[in-house]
Order: structure tokens, then C-alpha cells, then sequence
């Protein structure tokens, strides 16, 4: 219940609250709202600040099919009939709101249902946004693609997908191109109930600064035989990706081998790409359920910048089966120490403050709460403040981790598996 709440910007109040719930607030800004924080005011006391810009930009609106004129000027009086074309017609700055029911199924190109090919800019990015309260949907299980950024060697920068329902028979939302960067995807609802391959539902390569927030990712993977390959994962960040923020999502009911995935893959042309990854950071994130990993840090050097994962629930991570093409790790949190073009990493991974719970029930040598790949011992991993919560007879640790690699930063609970590994 709101009562007497309310959310300032700048120091001017909001003009209306669309939704406002345990969980999410949304606000019309209104004539009085300024540069400045985000503040939300309750009698309990005021939230923190988050900065906000207020900046020049069109708002445009899409209806409904067959309630729509592309031919006219967008307004919310005469909104314009497809999301393509919303697309193609926005500049820097502006933002499309998507009517409830407005819809994108159908191709657009490239084997998907939105393609994206322009850019905004930075500070001023192009946005598609469900109208509060509305269902407004792109792609479905016919296409590979739900929305992308194609494969052109040119990438697609500033733009944000908002509270839509995005799907894809392989991929919902696949950041591809070269230098998409500064992308912001927030609390959509993303599956891909028959997906597989090499990628994900959701899927960033060679990006940088990418924001995956408040998202709910789930049924993604078939559930026919044969199961998903070991190569296919929810929410997959690939090559070179970095500068990358995924908190507060929800992932559940899914197939895929992985929930989070991190690995920089080469794309030919030795030693150009494939280089490892920094400065990600994983937090405060709802994992129910993973074929192997929940997390998994496979190509990573935090001495490049900060790599860490916090505040996040994993259960019954790492149950298996394993996927038809290959053995895994089965983990909540696993730590690859791998590389593909650079030297093997080094610095800290950090893993606090979270709860990792009935994890690698299919057992085995790399099933535990945390595994730790054998290469480089340059590379830390620093447990601190974690609660680790196991069933019999799943380890804490996987027997293939080498402790020596592990600090104990203190504050771990153990529970469940016997005394606690690290001393």
C-alpha cells in the first residue's frame, strides 16, 4: 500500500504512481521532477538516492494490432501500429511505450522478430517500454529470435528493453553485433521454452557495460529429448563482454545447463578475441533450480577489475541430469579459471554474503556448494560471509577444488555436509 509514500525526483514529487507494490514502484515523472535522486519517502524512513537525468526525447506509443497508423505521428491519441516501426522512426532520446496487447511476432529480419540496427547515444538512449500495467510482447517459438542485434560487425549501443514479454524458440533477447554497449534490460519476462545450442535465451557478446535488472528468466530450455546441450544457459554473457551489472533477477523452472554464465569464447582470428572478463558483478539475484551451475565464472581476471558475486539465494543448483553432450560441474557457484586467448587470471574472485543451499545433488567430483578449477593458483577465491546450507551427502566444497586456491574471509555458516572445510 503506498498511503502516504512517495517518490521524489530531484526534489519534485512524481505525478502519479502506476504500480505501486511490495516489490516495484513505477512513477510518472510529471512537470516538477528535476536531475537529481530517486528518493522513495515512507514512514519508515526514506530509501537511498538514485541519480536520475532528466533529458530531452520524443515519447511515442505502439497500439495494439489493428488499432494502430504507422503513417502517424506516434502520440498516445494516434499511436503507431508496429514495434518495427518504432524502432526505425526513434532518434536519441526518445522512447517508445508499448500499448497493452501491441505485439511483435512476426519476422522482421535476420530470423527474428525485432531487429535492432540503430544506436542511441551515450546519456541519451532509445527505449522500448511496456505502458504501465500493460502485456506487450516480442517474439514467440517460431523464430530463433525474439529481439537482436545482428551479426553485421557494427553494434547497437544505448538502448533499453523495459517490462516486456520477451521469447525466442533459441534466444529471447540476443545482444549481438560488435560494440553493442550500454545496453539496460529491467524486469522483463524472458523464455525460451524450446531452446538449445550454443548460447542463451538471453545472450551479450562482445559488449561493455551491459545491465541485466529485476528480469524474470524461466522455462528456458525444451523439455523433449534430447535435453539441452551443456552449452546452452539462461543468462549468457560471452565474448569479451565486460562492465556487466545482473542483480536482482529471478531465475527458475529452467532446463538450460547454467543460470548465469560467464565465458569469453573465440571468434576467430587467433588471439584477437576471446579475452578474459572483468569487472561483473552478481548480486542479490533469486537462482530455483540449475541442470549444472547456477553461477558459473569460467574466463575471468578479477586483477583487470572486480569480479564478485553477493547477496544472492541459490537452491537446488548443480541436480543434474548431465546434458547429452558432456559431463559438467555441478555447483551453485563455480569459479573456472580458464582462458581462451589470454593468460589464465589472477587477483580475487569475491563470493559474499550469500545463501547457497542443496546444491550438487548429482554428485560427483566437481559437485559441491563452490567449485574451483585447477588452473592458475595466482587466481583467489575469497569466501566471506556466506551461508552454506547442504543435504547429505552433498559437499561444500567439489573434491576437485584445491583448497589452497580458497581464502576464508570469515562470517561462512556451514551446515548440513560436517564441519566446515576452510580453517
Amino acid at each position: 500500500m503506498r498511503d502516504e509514500s512517495e517518490v521524489t525526483i530531484g526534489g519534485g514529487e512524481a505525478s502519479a504512481y502506476p504500480v505501486w507494490t511490495t516489490t516495484e514502484i513505477v512513477v510518472q515523472l510529471g512537470a516538477r521532477a528535476r536531475t537529481g535522486d530517486v528518493v522513495v519517502h515512507t514512514v519508515a524512513g526514506d530509501s537511498n538516492g538514485v541519480s536520475f537525468t532528466v533529458r530531452d526525447g520524443g515519447i511515442f506509443f505502439v497500439a495494439r494490432p489493428g488499432e494502430g497508423d504507422d503513417t502517424a505521428d506516434g502520440s498516445r491519441e494516434h499511436p503507431w501500429a508496429s514495434v518495427t516501426h518504432a524502432v526505425d522512426a526513434m532518434r536519441p532520446g526518445d522512447t517508445a511505450y508499448l500499448l497493452d496487447g501491441a505485439e511483435g511476432i512476426d519476422e522482421d529480419a535476420f530470423d527474428a522478430s525485432l531487429s535492432i540496427e540503430s544506436s542511441g547515444e551515450e546519456m541519451r538512449p532509445m527505449a522500448l517500454v511496456a505502458y504501465p500495467g500493460a502485456t506487450a510482447t516480442i517474439g514467440g517459438e517460431v523464430l530463433e529470435f525474439g529481439a537482436r542485434v545482428p551479426n553485421l560487425g557494427v553494434g547497437s549501443t544505448d538502448w533499453v528493453l523495459s517490462h516486456l514479454v520477451l521469447r525466442g524458440r533459441r534466444s529471447a533477447l540476443d545482444i549481438g553485433g560488435r560494440g553493442s554497449n550500454r545496453w539496460r534490460v529491467i524486469g522483463n519476462d524472458i523464455s525460451c521454452p524450446a531452446g538449445d545450442g550454443q548460447t542463451g535465451c538471453f545472450v551479450a557478446s562482445l559488449a561493455e557495460g551491459v545491465t541485466f535488472l529485476g528480469n524474470e528468466v524461466h522455462d528456458v530450455g525444451r523439455d523433449t529429448s534430447p535435453a539441452p546441450s551443456k552449452q546452452y544457459h539462461a543468462v549468457y554473457f560471452t565474448t569479451d563482454t565486460n562492465f556487466v551489472e545482473v542483480g536482482w533477477n529471478h531465475l527458475r523452472d529452467n532446463r538450460s545447463c547454467r543460470g548465469i554464465q560467464f565465458h569469453s569464447s573465440p571468434l576467430g582470428g587467433a588471439g584477437k578475441t576471446g579475452r578474459n572478463q572483468h569487472d561483473l558483478w552478481v548480486h542479490d539475484n533469486a537462482i530455483e533450480g540449475a541442470v549444472c551451475d547456477a553461477i558459473n565464472f569460467a574466463t575471468v581476471d578479477p586483477s583487470a577489475g572486480p569480479v564478485r558475486a553477493t547477496g544472492n539465494v541459490v537452491t537446488r543448483a548443480g541436480s543434474g541430469p548431465p546434458p547429452p553432450d558432456g559431463d559438467a560441474n555441478y555447483a551453485c557457484i563455480h569459479i573456472g579459471a580458464e582462458s581462451n586467448t589470454d593468460p589464465v587470471g589472477t587477483g580475487v574472485v569475491e563470493i559474499s554474503d550469500n545463501r547457497l543451499e542443496d546444491c550438487g545433488g548429482r554428485g560427483g567430483g566437481d559437485a559441491g556448494a563452490i567449485s574451483r578449477g585447477t588452473a592458475s593458483p595466482s587466481l583467489r577465491v575469497l569466501l566471506e560471509g556466506n551461508t552454506i546450507v547442504q543435504r547429505a551427502g552433498e559437499p561444500y566444497l567439489s573434491e576437485s577444488t584445491p583448497t589452497e586456491y580458497l581464502d576464508d574471509g570469515g562470517g561462512n555458516t556451514w551446515d548440513g555436509a560436517g564441519p566446515p572445510p576452510l580453517t
